[in-house]
């Protein structure tokens, strides 16, 4: 798509830079992420109880696997690489948890106390990161920020994920 942009614009050379200044960042990223991951489980949520979970075709999944990651999610996603699921979904799968902010009003005091959400927590092993808003339907720039986020965050939790 950038290359097509690009060519219609009439500046292919700028959207070949982009590309290649890309990939020469999400390398250099690769490199900084400690140890061996668990799978991914990236989440935004909707309210207390229901989550958009992206799956193999979002743009988080392709920052994710430039970084040498995997993502937990294998099921089937609408056209936008998201499922919308219950919390309760998530319970057989163990990933480490990457909640991409915002939070909807009260979801954060919710989680705080809801039982099924601690055990949930508990029993991936792994602290929830929690990240700044990525848009998830952008393109290059956007997979970039979700990339330096997701490293960032790794890199903070010592590669204890």
């Amino acid at each position: 798509m950038t290359r097509q942009i690009a060519r219609e614009a009439n500046r292919p050379e700028a959207g070949e830079t982009l590309i290649t200044n890309a990939k020469q960042q999400l390398a250099s990223l690769r490199d900084t992420i400690p140890g061996e991951q668990p799978p991914l489980l990236m989440i935004q949520f909707l309210d207390p109880n229901h989550v958009r979970v992206f799956g193999t075709n979002s743009l988080y999944h392709a920052a994710i696997s430039e970084l040498g990651l995997s993502n937990a999610w294998q099921n089937t996603t609408n056209s936008w690489g998201f499922s919308m699921v219950s919390t309760r979904e998530l319970l057989d799968l163990d990933a480490q948890l990457v909640i991409v902010r915002p939070l909807p009003a009260g979801v954060e005091q919710t989680l705080q106390t809801n039982m099924f959400w601690q055990y949930l927590v508990k029993r991936t092993g792994h602290t929830p990161l929690m990240i700044d808003p990525v848009w998830s339907f952008g393109a290059i720039p956007s997979a970039l920020r979700f990339a330096r986020l997701v490293t960032a965050a790794l890199t903070e939790q010592g590669g204890q994920a």
